[in-house]
């Protein structure tokens, strides 16, 4: 490896997994576990960002699919009480909109976990995808454990 090389390879991640060979499940950033606001100049902020960052990874072959945010949905779900999730403006029209226009093809996934008969249900495990906490919560651990190959916390 030469100098330059290898400063590639450590500031820059997706040389590595393009090395490897490896697909990247992409999140846009900043979008976890959260009620995030929507009013028009945090809008116009947020979609400036996304674009500027869909653009800086158009080019590289390793994005398998984009993914609006992580556990948002399923924050409401737990909540219960509160129905309001203001962006979802972001999830469901903005970055779908962005990601098609800069990565055509590219499939797009407002958020994970995402799927059910309402927008904020996030538990039906045969739509959609899943996230399996009694493994990591140690909800009867051993049990679960044991049975991690069988449980339905993964892309479906």
């Amino acid at each position: 490896m030469t100098p330059a090389t290898i400063q590639q390879v450590i500031f820059n991640p997706l040389y590595t997994i393009l090395e490897l060979g490896l697909l990247v499940w992409q999140d846009f950033c900043g979008f976890a576990c959260g009620v995030y606001p929507a009013h028009e100049s945090f809008v116009k902020l947020v979609s400036t960002e996304a674009e500027a960052n869909v653009a800086k990874l158009a080019h590289h072959p390793c994005i398998l699919i984009w993914c609006g945010n992580n556990e948002d949905y399923q924050q409401i779900n737990q909540w219960k009480e509160k129905r309001e999730l203001p962006a979802r403006q972001f999830y469901e029209e903005i970055f779908p909109k962005i990601v098609e226009r800069l990565m055509p093809g590219v499939p797009y996934w407002p958020g994970s976990p995402y799927g059910g008969k309402e927008w904020y249900e996030t538990e039906d495990q045969t739509v959609g995808d899943v996230h399996e906490w009694h493994v990591w919560c140690n909800v009867s651990p051993g049990e679960y454990y044991q049975n991690y190959d069988i449980l339905a916390g993964r892309f479906v």
